[in-house]
């Protein structure tokens, strides 16, 4: 990825930082680093410090102020894995996967 952010928020992403994060995003593609997911009977086995914190990372990303911000600064998401699903809109929209 040309542009990489969330690395410093690992295990503390709060709904203030990821929206900062999300307003200071420039034109062009950025990978944001995040851990969302569910605690389960085998992540509890693992030795990662990582685990209350996956559970609210669901919740930012999923969240209705979450998609406000993405709509309101003109960020459209694309999966890391397959790239653009269609043209960008604009040379000013900003891409995060």
């Amino acid at each position: 990825m040309p542009q990489f952010v969330g690395r410093v928020q690992t295990g503390i992403l709060s709904a203030e930082s990821l929206e900062d994060t999300l307003r200071r995003l420039r034109p062009g593609v950025t990978e944001l680093m995040v851990h969302p997911g569910y605690v389960d009977d085998e992540l509890r086995q693992t030795a990662t410090r990582l685990q209350l914190s996956r559970a609210k990372e669901v919740e930012l990303l999923c969240a209705a102020a979450t998609r406000d911000v993405l709509s309101r600064e003109a960020i459209q998401l694309v999966r890391h894995d397959v790239g653009l699903c269609r043209p960008p809109l604009s040379t000013g929209v900003r891409h995060v996967s």
